[in-house]
C-alpha cells in the first residue's frame, strides 16, 4: 500500500508541481490522498509565486507574507481539485 509522504515524494520529484495538469494527474490517481496534495501544491506555488515577486530565489520572505501567500495558494488549488472531483 502506498502512503503519503510515497505519492508527494513522487509527486514533487516526477514533475512540475506548479503545473495544474501535474496536480490534476496525481488527485485523479491518488484520491485518497487529495488533501495533501493540494496542500503541497499550494506551498509549492506559493512559495515559487513569493521567489518570482521578489526577483531573487534565495531570498526569504516575511513570515506574514509568506502565510497569506500560502491560504490564498491553498484556496486557489483547493478550487481546482474541486473542479477535478465534479
Amino acid at each position: 500500500m502506498t502512503d503519503a509522504n510515497d505519492v508527494l515524494f513522487d509527486y514533487v520529484t516526477h514533475g512540475n508541481p506548479s503545473s495544474t495538469e501535474h496536480t490534476k494527474r496525481y488527485l485523479r490517481r491518488y484520491p485518497q490522498f487529495s488533501q495533501e496534495i493540494v496542500e503541497l501544491a499550494a506551498i509549492w506555488r506559493a512559495i515559487s509565486t513569493i521567489q518570482f515577486l521578489l526577483g531573487d530565489t534565495s531570498a526569504a520572505p516575511c513570515p506574514a507574507t509568506a502565510s497569506k501567500m500560502t491560504r490564498r495558494a491553498r484556496r486557489l488549488v483547493a478550487r481546482s481539485a474541486e473542479r477535478v472531483h465534479a
